[in-house]
């Protein structure tokens, strides 16, 4: 039995059940959650989910004439089974996505993730005093060298507020990733590397699919649009989880919410509208060591609050030809 809940819970535990004659189940034996780390295929743990100012592939590129921007020249792939290669160093990333940030987990891959967790605390506090100790010492005079103005004086106050409270939330953020206490990866759980250029084949095909990738914000002020729960359970582990909208030509991708569970809405006003009535087709893409996973559905937005979507193994050529139908 599951039952979800928002954010992380730090005294987390698995109570297991044992259900008795009279069909109670007595919820007797506590067992700790596992510490260690799942690795995934890491273009696919890496890749954007949705539009971000956060660079794909963690911004690791040899090709920085096309992504000026980068936070780290090499290969993503060198990174394999590594802890960048986690759905845990993903999250933290799309929380801050900070060079610096990057280079302090990837300078420390032998470590545990809390102990480059406590470093990223530590890179915190430091940034946010010296932020802080900048506006406080640097501060500009008023017009022609005379006294500061009103606007001036305010303007500075609300950098100095935004400045504290965001070093405030970025510090308590890797301190509650750091009390996780999560350690290295799981060594039974290493990806078999030579299966992965199929995957990686089908992944440059994926990203060709002509159509534009949004936010589920995207149709706040749609009037075709309206508030709709959509969820879809995938049979298998799905690594990447989308509703197309051909007629739009827009892509969405599903947030993962607990075991081969994924949303395209949420509870918040903004994010909670999609187009009833239109046609749509789910698309989910797995891998294992096994090799790849597909599944598509096509559906009516609204019909159903949740959708299920069985997933079957494919080969690499399947799959491939299945999602140039796409946006072609």
């Amino acid at each position: 039995m599951q039952i979800p809940q928002k954010g992380i819970k730090e005294d987390a535990k698995i109570f297991l059940g044992n259900r008795e004659e009279n069909g109670l189940i007595n919820w007797d034996k506590i067992e700790e959650p596992s510490k260690s780390l799942t690795p995934y295929p890491i273009k696919f743990i890496s890749k954007n989910r949705f539009w971000t100012e956060c660079s794909e592939n963690y911004g690791i590129t040899t090709d920085t004439l096309k992504n000026k921007r980068y936070n780290y020249f090499g290969n993503i792939t060198d990174f394999e089974n590594t802890l960048l290669a986690t759905k845990e160093f993903s999250d933290r990333f799309s929380a801050t996505c900070w060079k610096d940030v990057l280079n302090i987990y990837i300078n420390n891959l032998d470590k545990n993730l809390w102990e480059i967790d406590e470093l990223a605390v530590q890179y915190f506090i430091k940034d946010s005093i010296e932020n802080v100790n900048y506006h406080l010492t640097h501060i500009p005079p008023g017009p022609n060298g005379g006294p500061r103005t009103k606007i001036q004086i305010e303007a500075n106050e609300s950098i100095l507020k935004d400045l504290k409270e965001h070093g405030r939330w970025t510090i308590e953020l890797y301190k509650k990733f750091a009390s996780q206490k999560l350690t290295k990866i799981d060594t039974s759980r290493i990806i078999n590397t030579t299966k992965l250029k199929e995957l990686n084949n089908v992944l440059i095909t994926y990203d060709a699919i002509n159509f534009g990738w949004i936010n589920v914000d995207f149709f706040y002020e749609d009037p075709k649009a309206s508030p709709t729960k959509l969820a879809v359970k995938t049979s298998a582990k799905s690594n990447l989880t989308s509703l197309i909208l051909e007629e739009r030509s827009v892509i969405l991708s599903g947030i993962e919410k607990s075991t081969n569970e994924y949303w395209f809405t949420k509870n918040e006003d903004g994010y909670n509208k999609l187009p009833k009535g239109e046609k749509a087709i789910i698309i989910s893409i797995g891998f294992d060591n096994n090799g790849l996973t597909f599944g598509e559905k096509v559906i009516i937005i609204g019909e159903n609050e949740e959708e299920t979507v069985e997933v079957k193994p494919i080969s690499e050529i399947e799959l491939k030809e299945k999602l140039k139908k796409y946006g072609s």
